[in-house]
């Protein structure tokens, strides 16, 4: 798995750069919490779950139908206006869905349970540039924790927020346009009345 930093990156690049017209910091956090929630599976080594059991680690809350239905069960609980209902589901949603996609580019461990419950299969990418994180705090702090730190910068978190810092820049870029636009509208507008003028009435 990658580490809970790069987890809440994802969440955290995405939400500043939709802005807090359509992701509120409360969402924000939802989505944070999200994006670490589908490792709170590692319990199951304490209570016999077999690695490999779609209930185990990197199985059902994996998957893409388990993010889904956190998604929609947070964004009932939100009780959010109808136009701000399906951008803050898809947020969340992709928030949980991004941790499996991370998980599958380490290489280390099993592939993750990304299709359950239509398939037990595991799933790696082809393209698996990032080292599996350390499982413990005790275990983190650490030559191998800091080395995987290292790598995560630079193939995460530089990439994520080029790319959001990129989108951010873009949604300003086009508000800015359109507020300049209204402004020569305007001016144009008030440029063609005619100045009233009273003129006296002979009688």
């Amino acid at each position: 798995m990658s580490t809970v930093f790069s987890h809440a990156i994802v969440p955290v690049s995405l939400g500043l750069a939709l802005g807090r017209n359509i992701i509120s910091t409360r969402v924000l956090l939802v989505g944070i919490l999200f994006a670490i929630l589908p490792d709170l599976d590692v319990i199951g080594f304490a209570h016999g779950i077999a690695y490999h059991s779609p209930w185990g680690h990197r199985g059902f809350t994996h998957s893409i139908v388990f993010a889904i239905c956190c998604g929609w069960v947070a964004v009932c609980c939100f009780k959010l206006p109808q136009n701000r209902s399906v951008p803050v589901f898809l947020f969340l949603s992709f928030s949980m869905i991004s941790h499996a996609l991370l998980d599958a580019m380490t290489f280390g461990g099993l592939g993750v349970g990304i299709g359950w419950p239509f398939t037990d299969q595991r799933f790696f990418f082809s393209w698996r540039p990032l080292p599996v994180s350390p499982i413990g705090i005790e275990r983190f702090f650490n030559y191998w924790g800091m080395y995987v730190i290292k790598k995560e910068v630079v193939r995460i978190w530089l990439p994520l927020l080029g790319v959001f810092g990129f989108i951010w820049i873009a949604r300003y870029a086009v508000k800015a346009s359109r507020i300049r636009r209204y402004v020569r509208v305007w001016s144009r507008l008030t440029a063609r009345r005619k100045p009233i003028t009273i003129r006296p009435i002979n009688r």
